[in-house]
């Protein structure tokens, strides 16, 4: 059986992909975790420091994932961006995709807010040796636009469920609209 932070931080994920920051409440997260809501106070005093653990281990547990290992070229690292964020957003989509939402209605803290974290990853692989003829704020805007449509697309494909091959098939035409193909 799962510990009783684990149970409650999870409730909290789900009832926030679900409803949002909004329309989730102690009291439904309180019995999705089967506890008593006045456990969620005491251990995280309100909704808002619950929400916000709940939020930092959900992106503590994928950060691993996502990190970009250096890749001896511009190209590989982008491709590699892309493959590990299509991975995570295949994965949780409806979670990222209420993420995107609520950062959108400036509901979420600005270290939360889902562009901002994307487009400063982002900003970090373009301008490592990078070549002075990449604009690097259109690269950004095409790149997070890439990965907000793929977070929005409800029938795009489950990216994290396809073979190596197919998902080298997958970027291409990404890779392309980059220019990044030879």
């Amino acid at each position: 059986m799962r510990g009783t932070d684990e149970r409650i931080l999870q409730a909290t994920i789900d009832a926030f992909t679900k409803l949002g920051y909004t329309g989730m409440t102690t009291d439904k997260i309180a019995k999705e975790a089967s506890v008593a809501e006045v456990t969620l106070f005491r251990k995280y005093g309100s909704k808002a420091a619950l929400f916000e653990k709940a939020i930092e281990t959900m992106l503590e547990k994928v950060a691993s994932s996502m990190t970009i290992i250096d890749s001896s070229t511009y190209e590989k690292r982008i491709v590699l961006f892309l493959h590990t964020r299509f991975s995570f957003i295949s994965r949780h989509k409806h979670f990222v995709r209420m993420m995107l939402v609520e950062s959108l209605l400036n509901r979420l803290p600005n270290h939360f807010r889902v562009i901002e974290i994307m487009s400063n990853d982002l900003i970090d692989i373009i301008k490592t040796n990078q070549s002075d003829s990449i604009d690097v704020d259109f690269m950004r805007k095409v790149v997070i636009g890439i990965l907000i449509e793929y977070t929005l697309d409800m029938n795009s494909k489950t990216y994290h469920l396809m073979n190596p091959k197919e998902q080298k098939a997958f970027l291409v035409p990404y890779k392309n609209l980059l220019c990044l193909q030879k």
